[in-house]
């Protein structure tokens, strides 16, 4: 992984990318994003990684995020003959991303730590499962080339405090990632700006616990809300493509002018949209952050 993608510093820069495919459809998936990409790729994980993969190589986009959205701890296995496939075939950096539920993560995220053997993002730990995934990774041969995102809840204090306690389990500054989770435009996003200016705040002024980047799942939020996924709007909301892409762009540029400095989206077109903005606003001499 190439640490000098992701800087702390001042100084204007241009957005990190990551694209993000699940590896389970569930009922209620969003039109837009299998219309996209097909709903035949989407049933097929291995070949929908392929496909974003070559997007992401074309659209700038710097990661493939993986979301192993299962539900059951049966499940696991199925995920890690998954991975080592998807691993075998990457030629981006991975994001690995767990369930999202404290206790099966506890399981999944060191289960599939144990495969990896090319520099990774691993997301997410929590407050009641870091232990096990901090232990799995300082376990790991490849300990020194993965980065841990580190999520609490949208609160300073809280963030500051599962840093610290990952930093006594042994686990390096350099190699922490915070994610202070978000709503979207319309369902929590002032909360989830709000927290991340506080964070760049606090490390501008020396704050070395919290001078990690920060990382924004601002495609999975984004496609959350009804609006991203409902045509039963009345025509003055504009059509559901439109609409859901708008709010994906929307949401993640917000949180990357809060200071964020990974964005993990589930639209290519957000990716070349907003790199278009910064690239504009790079010739015209405006700093956008």
């Amino acid at each position: 992984m190439n640490n000098k993608n992701i800087s702390t510093n001042n100084q204007a820069k241009t957005p990190i990318f990551a694209l993000e495919i699940l590896t389970k459809i569930k009922e209620n998936f969003p039109k837009p994003i299998s219309d996209y990409w097909g709903e035949g790729v989407i049933l097929n994980t291995v070949e929908w990684f392929k496909m974003a993969q070559g997007k992401a190589l074309n659209s700038g986009a710097k990661y493939v995020s993986v979301y192993f959205n299962i539900d059951e701890d049966s499940e696991i296995d199925t995920c890690l003959k998954l991975f080592s496939e998807i691993q075998s075939l990457s030629k981006v950096p991975l994001i690995i991303r767990g369930s999202g539920q404290k206790t099966l993560d506890e399981k999944l995220i060191p289960a599939l730590v144990q495969q990896i053997s090319k520099p990774a993002i691993v997301a997410f730990a929590q407050d009641s499962n870091y232990t096990a995934i901090v232990n799995s990774i300082l376990n790991s041969n490849y300990r020194d080339e993965i980065r841990l995102v580190l999520r609490a809840p949208i609160d300073i204090n809280l963030t500051k405090e599962l840093n610290v306690l990952c930093m006594d389990l042994g686990m390096k500054p350099q190699n922490i990632i915070m994610d202070t989770d978000t709503g979207c435009v319309g369902m929590g996003l002032d909360y989830g700006y709000s927290i991340i200016e506080r964070l760049c705040i606090a490390r501008a002024e020396g704050d070395k616990v919290l001078n990690s980047p920060v990382i924004v799942f601002s495609g999975e939020e984004s496609f959350k809300s009804k609006e991203s996924k409902s045509d039963d709007f009345k025509d003055t909301r504009g059509s559901l493509q439109v609409r859901a892409y708008s709010i994906e762009i929307s949401t993640t540029m917000a949180l990357l002018l809060a200071g964020a400095d990974i964005a993990v989206v589930q639209n290519p077109k957000t990716v070349d949209t907003i790199l278009s903005l910064y690239s504009a606003a790079s010739v015209e001499g405006v700093c956008l952050r």
